[in-house]
């Protein structure tokens, strides 16, 4: 042992040379950029050092459906040669720190650093320790917030991110983010004595998009789905089959009562819900005076629904209204004055014809119709010898139109 004694006192300054370089290169790797949420520490036993090097960072991330930006900052102070004194002025007053970014406008959401220098400020726990500094990020359309995750060592001071939770929105629009950090958990030395410093922290504001479930009404008619979800943003895509007996379909609306195509955007402050618009079958009833005087309009009416006739508007002196025949050459009354009327069809045209009894009860031979119901709108018939009317019997097979003395006229059981 005693013969290396000289050994080491010859080759002194080569030994103290190559502990120098292992030294360094041993800084070198120790110090070299670490990745994301990956935080690192080191502890400081001297009074005198104020660690300022490029691992004093803290990473502000925010991540989505669009994808990641990130802001890389490393804090710092100009004096990089403070005595025990001067630091101890992070525990009785504030001290200027200054900033370093990179990855400013990256990414989808192009984060831009809003702070210069700034002095610290108190920390609840003591010491002028605390700094902060403001973010702006740039939200794309219909992304909000999710999340907010902090990687930092615990309970290692302040790390608080204010007004990070941007709401929904149709358009693009940025967000002012506020951070107050402990210094300490952005790599550097606070106060005199022993003392561990921490870098490489990190804060993430993770966004979404949500799922929307547009609700689906039928107003009155049939739909083949009740709601329809999307997510925030997109086009609401193929739109329900819509039914009503008696209508057409005319189309969707939304809540606020504006058209809706299959690329209207589903989200809160667009489409929200779907209704489909009708419109109503239409018939008409029109009024063949046939013999009488006056006038009467057509009367619309809604197919499918019961509709009283208008009340007969014409006369004809020596004359009685029986009612309607629904044929030009029949005296069959098949609707009564002011009776109820279904039409079926849309656009459907009824022609009623007014049917008319004499007042002295003499037969009409006015109007004769040549067979079917020829006296289908007269009442009590009684012949010169005694054959009376049957109501079941009408047509030319059992009546007889009067052809003079030699071609009598006869009615059924003559």
């Amino acid at each position: 042992m005693k013969r290396f004694v000289p050994f080491i006192k010859q080759h002194k300054v080569v030994l103290t040379v190559l502990v120098l370089i292992i030294g360094i290169i041993g800084g070198i790797l120790f110090y070299q950029n670490i990745p994301v949420n990956a935080w690192q520490s080191q502890n400081f036993p001297k009074r005198n050092l104020w660690k300022n090097d490029a691992n004093n960072i803290t990473y502000l991330t925010m991540t989505g459906p669009s994808g990641t930006s990130t802001l890389t900052v490393r804090a710092y102070n100009n004096n990089q040669n403070i005595g025990n004194q001067e630091k101890e002025k992070f525990v009785n007053a504030p001290r200027t720190i200054n900033f370093s970014v990179s990855g400013q406008g990256s990414g989808p959401y192009k984060p831009s650093f809003q702070t210069g220098s700034v002095k610290t400020t108190l920390a609840s726990e003591g010491g002028y320790k605390v700094v902060t500094f403001t973010v702006r990020w740039t939200i794309p359309p219909h992304e909000e917030y999710k999340g907010l995750t902090v990687s930092k060592p615990g309970n290692t001071g302040r790390y608080n991110v204010r007004n990070y939770a941007p709401g929904h929105s149709a358009s693009s629009h940025t967000i002012d983010v506020t951070y107050e950090v402990n210094i300490t958990n952005m790599g550097m030395i606070t106060k005199a004595g022993t003392n561990t410093r921490y870098w490489g922290t990190s804060a993430t504001i993770t966004l979404q998009k949500l799922n929307r479930t547009v609700k689906v009404y039928g107003n009155g008619g049939n739909v083949s789905t009740g709601s329809i979800t999307k997510v925030d943003g997109s086009a609401i895509g193929t739109l329900p089959t819509a039914s009503r007996q008696y209508h057409t379909f005319t189309g969707w609306t939304d809540q606020n009562g504006n058209s809706v195509s299959t690329s209207s955007i589903v989200c809160p402050n667009g489409v929200t819900a779907i209704y489909a618009n009708w419109e109503r079958w239409m018939g008409s009833v029109g009024f063949n005076p046939r013999g009488g005087a006056g006038s009467m309009p057509d009367q619309d009416v809604y197919a499918g629904q019961a509709t009283n006739l208008r009340a007969n508007a014409y006369t004809r002196e020596g004359y009685t209204f029986a009612g309607w025949a629904t044929d030009s050459d029949s005296q069959n009354v098949i609707y009564k004055n002011g009776q109820s009327i279904t039409l079926k069809q849309n656009g459907e045209y009824l022609d009623l014809y007014a049917v008319w009894t004499r007042d002295d009860g003499v037969f009409d031979t006015t109007q004769l119709i040549q067979d079917a119901e020829m006296f289908g709108a007269d009442g009590e018939l009684v012949g010169g010898e005694g054959t009376t009317f049957d109501r079941n019997r009408t047509d030319s097979r059992f009546a007889h139109i009067d052809g003079g003395k030699d071609d009598p006229a006869y009615f059924t059981k003559k």
